[in-house]
């Protein structure tokens, strides 16, 4: 049965075990912190997903070897910090 969870962003990057064919929905601000959502299937095996923060402004470069695919965009503190969730893709 699939169902959506709800996950922590780090802006700093971070890593997340997820179902195989768990499917990206949104990035919001809950709370005054950044969640992403997702629909999936629990009973999926897992598998590790890798995911980088960029921030309006700063410098954007992509180690070689790697692709980022875009998911969304959020706001933090105050719009003192704008956010772009990127999964990291690896070849």
């Amino acid at each position: 049965m699939r169902v959506i969870y709800k996950y922590a962003v780090q802006v700093e990057g971070f890593m997340l075990d997820l179902p195989r064919e768990a499917e990206f929905l949104s990035v919001q601000v809950q709370r005054h912190d950044a969640q992403s959502w997702w629909l999936l299937d629990p009973e999926q095996p897992m598998v590790k997903r890798t995911f980088r923060v960029r921030g309006t402004g700063h410098p954007f470069t992509v180690p070689d070897g790697d692709t980022e695919v875009f998911l969304g965009t959020f706001i933090l503190y105050e719009g003192d910090f704008v956010g772009h969730l990127f999964e990291v893709l690896r070849r």
